[in-house]
């Protein structure tokens, strides 16, 4: 792996669980006025970055297809949500937006380097 890479991981890992922690935050904030796809939106999407965050390189080549359909998963349930965000009543929520946006990303780097690592290790 080149230095390169290894810092853009490092990147993204720790933006992973930036991001975990914040929706936890977000999602204890607005407790009260959560959905059944709001919930599952939370759960999924937090799973994922924390277990991105967290599982050695090592491992994923073991849990790549774990990896790659909760990345899928939570890049499908954050569609929705990011359509909300942009049709409120009282106007867009572009910021909203955005971290959705960049949360898919990161969903995209995770499935990705799951299955770079797996198809190193065979």
């Amino acid at each position: 792996m080149t230095s390169l890479k290894r810092s853009l991981m490092i990147l993204a890992r720790t933006a992973s669980g930036f991001f975990a922690a914040s929706s936890v935050l977000g999602f204890l904030w607005f407790l009260g006025s959560h959905s059944p796809l709001t919930v599952a939106y939370f759960a999924v999407t937090v799973i994922s970055l924390f277990l991105f965050a967290a599982l050695p390189r090592s491992v994923l080549p073991l849990l790549w297809l774990l990896m790659t359909g909760l990345a899928t998963a939570s890049v499908a349930l954050s569609i929705p949500q990011m359509y909300k965000d942009l049709t409120l009543i009282n106007g867009p929520d572009h910021p909203a937006f955005v971290l959705r946006f960049l949360i898919c990303g990161l969903f995209a780097v995770m499935a990705m380097e799951a299955i770079s690592s797996r198809n190193a290790a065979v």
